[in-house]
């Protein structure tokens, strides 16, 4: 008695279209994750050398607090301020000035004049459309502006208050640990070649006939 015999072969099975689309988005946001870590070491050292190492060498560093040097100088921004050269402030220069009562102003010089033998500076805002009331002494002036960042100003206010260095120490934690535990609390992304199986192609139009007892 005999029967037909038939070959044992390989056929792909097909992809499941949702196990690779959380293939992608997995892996998408693990290397976005890595990213922010990076960008927030470096961002981390950046801010150390800025109001740590700059001071030593003779700079200081303010934050805009108003707009009213826009657009040079928006609301936020991170000022370096250095020594005044020997022949001292000039027209067109952004000075910062410590006032009387102890409040800081960075403003451009508009104007520079003697009152009774003392030099003295017209400042204004760039923003502003007069000069400021008062005209400022020389020996108040703190230093010309040599640079200024925009918004880097926020990061430094952060990191100087008690409650904003306790926050970005805890969520950098946060991002470390759910990058180290990643596998453990996501899983393993799935594999996004399709896996080879073995199945009997009975009956089917490819199917190679033979013969057998």
């Amino acid at each position: 008695m005999t029967a037909p015999a038939v070959s044992i072969g390989d056929r792909r099975a097909a992809p499941h279209p949702r196990g690779r689309a959380s293939a992608v988005v997995i892996g998408v946001a693990r290397r976005l994750l890595d990213v922010v870590l990076v960008a927030l070491f470096v961002g981390s050292f950046a801010l150390v050398a800025l109001t740590v190492v700059l001071p030593r060498t003779g700079h200081q560093l303010f934050i805009v607090r108003s707009g009213s040097m826009t657009p040079a100088m928006p609301t936020g921004s991170l000022v370096v301020i250095g020594p005044l050269e020997a022949g001292g402030p000039t027209a067109g220069d952004v000075v910062t000035i410590r006032l009387d009562s102890g409040v800081v102003v960075t403003h451009r010089v508009t104007r520079v004049f003697d009152l009774d033998g003392v030099p003295y500076i017209a400042t204004k805002g760039d923003a502003n459309e007069f000069e400021d009331a008062a005209s400022t002494p020389v020996a108040q002036v703190v230093g010309r502006a040599i640079a200024s960042v925009p918004d880097l100003g926020f990061a430094v206010a952060t990191i100087q208050s008690r409650v904003g260095r306790v926050t970005f120490l805890l969520s950098l934690m946060t991002l470390i640990a759910l990058r180290y535990f990643w596998d453990d609390l996501l899983g393993r992304a799935p594999d996004p070649e399709p896996a080879r199986t073995e199945e009997a192609l009975l009956g089917r139009p490819d199917v190679t006939p033979g013969a057998g007892v």
